[in-house]
């Protein structure tokens, strides 16, 4: 278990507008708290990933374990 320091989803207050390719685009971050919180279940766990996964169209996934 985690001691995590997110809580939820958190958004940016504000998207960025960038041009890619001629195309305006306006980027929204969002920050949501990981895997395996303490006092969290499996299903919280995975209802967070669902929704953060069907706001984004693009998702970057970090593992700890692997980042050194």
């Amino acid at each position: 278990m985690r001691d995590v320091k997110t809580k939820g989803i958190w958004v940016w207050g504000t998207p960025i507008e960038v041009d890619i390719d001629g195309v305006r685009t306006s980027v929204l971050y969002l920050d949501t708290e990981g895997f395996e919180s303490v006092g969290k279940s499996n299903v919280y766990d995975d209802r967070i990933f669902a929704l953060a996964t069907v706001m984004s169209s693009v998702l970057i996934y970090n593992l700890p374990e692997t980042v050194r």
